[in-house]
C-alpha cells in the first residue's frame, strides 16, 4: 500500500486508510450483488472519521471528559 496520488494529508495529522477498491453498498441490486467498488480519498473518509471519534472518546475517558485540544 502507498499514499494515493490525490490524497490530502498534513504535518500534524497523517492518517492512512484504503483509497482503492473499496466495496460499498449500492441503492439498487445488480446481478453481481449489492456492492460496487470505488476509489479516491473519499473512500477513506469513514475509516478516518471513525478513528478520530475513537481517539477523542479514549482521551475523554482518560481525562475526566476533557476534549482533545487543537494543538
Amino acid at each position: 500500500h502507498r499514499r494515493h496520488p490525490t490524497s490530502n494529508y498534513g504535518r500534524r495529522v497523517d492518517c492512512y486508510a484504503w483509497g482503492e477498491g473499496v466495496a460499498a453498498p449500492t441503492a439498487t441490486a445488480t446481478s453481481e450483488g449489492y456492492f460496487e467498488k470505488y476509489a479516491g480519498t473519499s473512500s477513506a473518509t469513514a475509516i478516518i472519521a471513525g478513528v478520530a471519534v475513537l481517539v477523542e472518546s479514549l482521551h475523554r475517558a482518560a481525562h475526566g471528559g476533557r476534549a482533545v485540544a487543537p494543538e
